[in-house]
């Protein structure tokens, strides 16, 4: 599909066209991850840092005051967006290693009807009949996921899963508040806050190693 197409699209449309591809391209993102043979730390911080990277570059090339402004100094609700899309990663990837991939998907996928109710209540967007049929029949898939007496580690990647999609819920959400504006800064910090949880629970485990001796 040519940029001239793109372009004479309405905004609405032109944003949906572009979630449809996006959802489309991250449909592999699932199989990938599964087929790598590769802890699940390793893998949370290259998810993070590769994309982080390469948004850094193209940020500081095209504008980098929003580096200098919003990066290098941010703001509470800055780091509080960044920490939710982290642990979106990072509870997708855990989930991933708990329990089947279309239990994963399934779950995480609800993250835009999430996205919805919660810009209901806060940014009193109008939720259509078509979105309230959604949400019921998204909450009746989750119902079925979570009915079919999981084992405990399927249970528990099943919760991760549920604790992404809200996460990356609010992170739309907020995301929607700044009309996108920070979204760059958003997943560059990111990027680099899983390098960092890794850190300290290796440091917390060390402790532990070393008060046990």
């Amino acid at each position: 599909m040519s940029v001239t197409m793109l372009e004479a699209l309405k905004g609405q449309q032109r944003g949906r066209l572009i979630t449809l591809l996006g959802v489309i391209v991250l449909s592999f993102d699932t199989l990938l991850v599964r087929l790598i043979d590769s802890s699940e730390w390793t893998l949370i911080f290259w998810r993070g840092f590769l994309p982080a990277v390469m948004l850094f570059m193209v940020q500081w090339f095209t504008d980098r005051k929003v580096i200098t402004q919003h990066l290098l100094r941010p703001s509470l609700l800055t780091l509080i967006t960044a920490g939710l899309f982290s642990a979106s990663t990072i509870c997708f990837v855990l989930s991933l290693d708990n329990t089947q991939v279309a239990s994963t998907l399934v779950i995480t996928n609800t993250a835009p009807l999430f996205t919805a109710v919660i810009g209901f209540f806060f940014l009193k967007e109008k939720l259509d009949k078509a979105t309230v049929l959604a949400i019921i029949i998204a909450v009746g898939g989750i119902g079925l996921v979570f009915g079919y007496h999981p084992t405990v580690d399927e249970l528990r990647g099943d919760s991760l899963a549920l604790v992404s999609a809200i996460a990356i819920a609010v992170y739309l959400v907020a995301l929607r508040k700044t009309q996108g504006q920070l979204g760059s800064v958003y997943i560059i910090l990111a990027g680099y806050l899983p390098r960092l949880f890794h850190c300290l629970s290796v440091r917390n485990l060390s402790h532990s190693i070393c008060a046990k001796r």
